[in-house]
């Protein structure tokens, strides 16, 4: 923080006013990672999948806030890269998670359309035929 002071010390204009969109990204990232200790911690998740997702979004939020508040200090092409890279970088590591509730959500679906073309079968098979 004191490098952020010494850079902005002689200027009128604040991080807030020249990086808005890395400061928010900071506190949406933070925030993310805060809500993502408190599920953690309270409600103590023993399922091995969501406990590797949780891990993954504190780790990624984490490493984002970092990467944002540093972005305010590089060169404004510099920073926008490496913030850039930073939020793309989770999305890809989440491919894993997001492939797995895609197969998950495949397999419900096709276990209830199966059932519902059982029920009208064995409503179909059971009913006489008209005479």
């Amino acid at each position: 923080m004191g490098l952020l002071q010494i850079d902005y010390q002689s200027k009128s204009v604040s991080p807030f006013d020249t990086h808005p969109i890395n400061i928010w990204v900071f506190f949406a990232s933070t925030c993310l990672y805060c809500s993502g200790l408190f599920l953690k911690a309270e409600l103590q998740i023993d399922q091995q999948n969501y406990s590797q997702f949780i891990d993954h979004v504190i780790l990624s939020s984490g490493a984002l806030s970092a990467v944002s508040l540093a972005s305010i200090l590089l060169p404004r092409l510099l920073g926008w890269l490496c913030l850039g890279l930073w939020t793309a970088l989770p999305i890809m590591l989440a491919r894993h998670f997001i492939k797995r509730i895609y197969e998950n959500l495949k397999k419900i679906i096709m276990e209830k359309i199966t059932r519902i073309f059982n029920k009208f079968r064995d409503a179909h098979i059971e009913e006489p035929e008209p005479v």
